[in-house]
Order: structure tokens, then sequence, then C-alpha cells
């Protein structure tokens, strides 16, 4: 099992709390992760099943608690060990 690193783009809303970061074993049941409070736009994330496909997403909460929908899932590449969620985009870093 290797740790890898999530990252994304800030959203801009002036009201921003956080983000919540769900994962998935088939791109499609999320389940969720963890809450990220603003500023912080990346995370450590370890001891998942390399063998396994582990999909990610993101949504945007704000300070009323409201819940954006979430960006669509990507793959956790195992040979990458930092991406970048650009909306749906996935970057890789190596």
């Amino acid at each position: 099992m290797a740790m890898h690193i999530l990252s994304w783009d800030a959203n801009t809303e002036s009201d921003l709390a956080g983000y919540k970061v769900y994962y998935s074993l088939d791109g499609v049941t999320l389940t969720f992760h963890e809450t990220v409070l603003a500023p912080t736009t990346s995370i450590y994330v370890d001891g998942f099943d390399e063998s396994l496909n582990n999909y990610f997403a993101l949504s945007a909460f704000d300070t009323s608690n409201n819940e954006s929908a979430t960006c669509t899932p990507v793959l956790l590449p195992n040979r990458h060990k930092h991406v970048h969620v650009v909306g749906a985009v996935l970057r890789h870093f190596a």
C-alpha cells in the first residue's frame, strides 16, 4: 500500500467552508472518506488496496453546510503518486 497525494483547484465562493472527499471501488457508489476544511486543497491518501481500482470524488460545502454536487469520480492510478483534480479533468504527476 502506497501513499498518494490528491489535490484540487480551490473553490472561489466567498462562503466556502471546505470539501468532502469520497472514494469508490467502481466509480459509481461513493463512500464518504473525509472532510477537508478550506483553504486546504490537498490530502494524503493511503491504506487502499492497489490491486483494486480506487476512485475519488470531491464536493464543496459552504458555511451553512450546503453541499455541492460531487465532481465526476476520477481513478487514482497506482503508478502516479500525485493526482490533481481539475473539475472532472485529471492531471497526473509522477
